[in-house]
C-alpha cells in the first residue's frame, strides 16, 4: 500500500465513521424527542413533569454538543486528509468560495440546537407553568 491508497483508506473511513454516528445521534435525538412528548402529555405530577422534562432536555443538549464536536474534529481529520492526498498525488486542491464549509456549518447547528435546549431546560426547571 503506497502513500495515496493509504490517505484515500483513512478519508473514506473518517466519512463513513461520521455517517455512522451521526444516525445513531439522530435515532437518539429522535428517541429523546419522543420520550419528551410522552412525558408532556402522560405525566399529570407537575414535578415529575419539570424533572423529567429537564432531564429529556439536557440529555438532547449532550447529544447535540457531542455531535457538534464529532463533526468539527472529523472536519479537521478531512481535511488533513485531503490535504495529504493532494499533495501525494501532486493534484492542487480547489479554492474555498465560503468561509465556513458544510462541515462547520453543520456544526454550528448542532452546537445550536445544544445551547438551546439548555436554556430550555433551565426554563424547564425555573418556570412553575411550563406544561
Amino acid at each position: 500500500m503506497d502513500k495515496t491508497d493509504y490517505y484515500a483508506l483513512r478519508l473514506t473511513h473518517t466519512i463513513e465513521h461520521l455517517q455512522h454516528v451521526s444516525r445513531l445521534i439522530y435515532f437518539v435525538s429522535g428517541a429523546v424527542l419522543a420520550m419528551f412528548y410522552f412525558v408532556a402529555q402522560h405525566i399529570s405530577d407537575a414535578s415529575a413533569k419539570r424533572l423529567l422534562g429537564m432531564c429529556l432536555l439536557l440529555i438532547l443538549s449532550g447529544v447535540n454538543a457531542m455531535h457538534a464536536y464529532f463533526l468539527h474534529v472529523q472536519n479537521g481529520w478531512y481535511h488533513k486528509f485531503d490535504e495529504k492526498l493532494a499533495a501525494a498525488i501532486d493534484a492542487e486542491r480547489p479554492k474555498r468560495d465560503a468561509f465556513l464549509g458544510s462541515g462547520l456549518v453543520h456544526a454550528l447547528i448542532h452546537g445550536l440546537v445544544a445551547v438551546a435546549s439548555f436554556i430550555a431546560a433551565g426554563y424547564v426547571w425555573f418556570c412553575e407553568k411550563v406544561f
